[in-house]
């Protein structure tokens, strides 16, 4: 393990690397990785700034954040690069201040309500804001308000309000036209849009904002809201500035008013010119409706159900049970910076050796196995829905040459893996696309009445327990800490645990213990040991549910057409079943008990393979109630396994965490067999996903590169003649190239700084 004095010393003076273009910025920020027990008390390049710490390392006794989260005023500008130091420089300004204004109050006293905006002010001026809805066209706003402040620092303040805005209005006279207490159509329903608005006040003038409307439940199971669309309301100086730039279509990105400008980049992408919103002046407020009215695309299952692809269109305006969305902005009350913010990364280098990559502090590895993953990075680049209001979605299988709307895959995984990719490849728009996927993923796939993901394409309410993967959730708060992305990932893990339990014990497990890989992710992270204790007992249960012969059950919950999956037999519902299991050995690798669990599966996976033209591999499914034939809704009887050859690259870490653990290298060539046949060309979310997870996993842990006081050493592991012989190492001191020679006997570094030592292999 590197040396956390090596590390450190590296700290100091690192560079970070702008994403996107240059221009003016109010501020520059990025989310920091740490090392163990590092002081998150650092700054960007000596400017005025803050540090707020983000997680926290899972085996440390005492506090030790796993990111500090860092913004800068630098002066205005935003170069290619800045520096970290170690010495930051405290904010002299004065804060922004948020208070809680008045503007109207219930016309009746016996019945009482009041409306606020949150009202910030600095240097003289003032931006008020207030989210509203409107119902059948009539403007409501939030009630029942407060505001917190969550953090502060000498340079920043975080504070955040909340309300709930209603949607159909109940007076006085309706309550006493009633006969008795419960003969009241409003007592128990559903009939709010829950407001929040969480802004980031910085010394320099410069406000950083995430308002979000969510229709969530309090009193009831919550329910859609019809003739709804939600709304937000903006002051300055206590007017409503006029509409900029005409129609709200996506094209209007700035406005000024007087010295205070806005920044409506990110939000206005959920506006097009065919599905707009609307900007008005409306009650002393410039009204702005961010998008048309919520949209869900569905494709086949809403088609086949439903007769339209969409379970809900933009031009119903129709809020679904559970549905959010969130609206990013920024503003500057003061004339010398510019509302806009820069994002900067560490070097890929960095997130290596604080163990973000994997969990080890390996240092990223690029071989000939990445043709898979670039072929993944083209794929959701050119599939990825970009404007609208899904903004962010990720198909589940597409053609790129095919136009959206795909078939949706709300897939959990998908955009952690983007960030995995971004942090190496440190692409710009690969960053963005992770970011607006995850918040997708978060706002829309979620439903945040039952706490639960959403069944890809289905029609409410439908769920499965696999789809609580919440990796994007988790992800995209490292990267920006937003509570809110925090608490949903929290809540789904803890839903599914609960229905997990719910029908345990039961025939099966199979994919339905894809929450476990989120179990074992929080606990990483955050370090709550009540997410690791939520792992091991499920894991427990994954034990129990295995069959003899080491293979697992498609999925299990249920009766009838739910049970009937428990009894077919998928080597990729298997993979599905042991992800929690590594992520758990990753963490703690003496479990001998879910460590033998993962080798009986791979043991079954070795005995299944069985030649397809030439190629050793697997297909879609293997079994049926333990026995070769399956028979379709017709009757007919289909011999398994199938033809076709199947392949995921879970099978990528599988099988070569098998050949590392029992040092035996057929495992891993079995696999590259299997992933050589398939070829590299990626089509659907499921193999960019574990793609880009898992096949940089397999060079990382090929290469096992770390630092040490002399540069870098390197202890390669050769599985023969599969091995990628040439690797180039991601390093502070730039990428380094390093060869196997044929017989896999010796490898050789282009740089002197790289030491190769014990050279690895592992039986035939």
């Amino acid at each position: 393990m590197n040396d956390t004095a090596v590390i450190q010393g590296r700290l100091q003076g690192m560079e970070l690397a702008r994403l996107g273009p240059e221009r003016p910025a109010g501020l520059c920020i990025v989310s920091l990785p740490l090392p163990r027990q590092v002081s998150a008390k650092l700054g960007v390049a000596g400017a005025p700034g803050c540090a707020f710490p983000l997680g926290q390392w899972h085996d440390s006794a005492t506090v030790s954040p796993r990111r500090v989260l860092l913004a800068a005023d630098n002066a205005g500008l935003s170069p290619a690069t800045l520096e970290i130091t170690c010495d930051p420089e405290l904010g002299a300004d004065a804060l922004p201040d948020a208070t809680m204004r008045l503007f109207e109050t219930a016309p009746d006293a016996l019945f009482f309500w009041e409306r606020h905006s949150m009202t910030i002010e600095w240097g003289g001026h003032s931006v008020e804001l207030a989210l509203g809805l409107r119902y059948q066209g009539q403007l409501r706003w939030w009630e029942a308000c407060n505001l917190v402040e969550r953090e502060q620092t000498p340079f920043c303040r975080v504070v955040e309000m909340g309300g709930a805005i209603p949607v159909r209005m109940c007076d006085l006279a309706y309550l006493q036209s009633r006969k008795g207490y419960y003969d009241n159509e409003f007592l128990h329903i559903h009939n709010w849009l829950n407001g929040q608005v969480t802004v980031k006040l910085y010394a320099n003038g410069v406000c950083d904002v995430v308002a979000r409307h969510t229709n969530s439940r309090f009193f009831d199971d919550g329910g859609d809201l019809d003739d709804t669309v939600p709304v937000i309301g903006i002051r300055v100086d206590g007017q409503a500035p006029a509409p900029g730039g005409g129609a709200w279509d996506g094209t209007v990105t700035e406005l000024t008013h007087g010295p205070v400008a806005f920044d409506f980049a990110e939000m206005a992408r959920l506006a097009t010119p065919e599905q707009p919103g609307e900007q008005c002046v409306e009650q002393d407020f410039l009204v702005i409706q961010p998008y048309q009215g919520m949209e869900l695309f569905g494709g086949a299952a809403a088609r086949e159900l439903r007769e339209d692809s969409y379970i809900l269109r933009g031009d119903e305006q129709r809020v679904l049970r559970g549905m959010s969305r969130s609206l990013r902005f920024g503003f500057s009350l003061n004339q010398d910076r510019a509302p806009t913010i820069a994002r900067y990364l560490p070097p890929a280098w960095w997130y290596g050796v604080c163990e973000e990559l994997v969990p080890a502090p390996v240092l990223p590895v690029r071989t000939e196995l990445q043709a898979v993953c670039d072929s993944a990075r083209e794929w959701s680049r050119k599939t990825i829905r970009r404007r609208g209001f899904e903004d962010g979605a990720m198909p589940r299988g597409a053609s790129p040459e095919k136009p959206p709307p795909h078939e949706p895959g709300w897939e959990g995984e998908a955009p952690y893996a983007q960030f995995l990719s971004a942090w190496v490849t440190q692409d710009a728009d690969e960053y963005d696309d992770a970011l607006r996927a995850a918040v997708y993923f978060t706002d829309v796939c979620i439903d945040h009445a039952a706490k639960q993901v959403r069944m890809h394409g289905w029609p409410p309410d439908a769920f499965s327990l696999p789809m609580a993967r919440i990796h994007a959730c988790l992800a995209a708060y490292l990267e920006t800490g937003e509570p809110f992305l925090r608490q949903a990932a929290e809540s789904v893990i803890q839903t599914a645990y609960s229905t997990h339990k719910n029908s345990w014990p039961r025939m099966a497990v199979g994919r339905d213990a894809c929450f476990i890989r989120g179990a074992v992710m929080l606990y990483r992270f955050l370090g709550n040991p009540h997410y690791r204790d939520i792992a091991r007992d499920s894991l427990a249960d994954v034990v129990a549910s295995q069959n003899p012969d080491g293979s697992f059950g498609d999925q299990g919950g249920g009766a009838g057409i739910h049970a009937w999956a428990a009894y077919i037999t998928k080597p990729w519902m298997g993979c599905m079943a042991v992800g929690g299991a590594i992520d758990w050995l990753e963490l703690f690798p003496g479990d001998n008990a879910i460590a033998d669990m993962v080798k009986r599966f791979a043991d079954w996976l070795m005995r299944e393979r069985f030649d397809h033209d030439g190629v050793m591999g697997w297909s879609y499914q293997h079994n049926y109630r333990g026995d070769r034939d399956f028979f379709n809704t017709a009757g007919e009887i289909i011999q398994l396994p199938g033809a076709a050859l199947w392949h995921r690259d879970y099978l990528a870490r599988v099988l070569t965490f098998c050949a590392l653990r029992f040092d035996d290298a057929s495992y891993y060539n079995a696999w590259h067999e299997s992933f050589v046949g398939v070829g590299s060309t990626v089509r659907d979310d499921h193999a960019h996903a574990q793609s880009l997870q898992f096949v940089p996993w397999v060079e990382a842990r090929l290469w096992n590169a770390v630092l040490s006081e002399t540069g870098v050493r390197a202890e390669p592991v050769w599985f023969g003649a599969r091995t990628p012989r040439r690797a180039t190492l991601h390093t502070p001191d730039g990428m380094i190239s390093c060869t196997w020679n044929e017989q896999g006997s010796s490898c050789t570094a282009e740089d002197g700084n790289v030491q190769i030592s014990a050279l690895g292999s592992a039986r035939k």
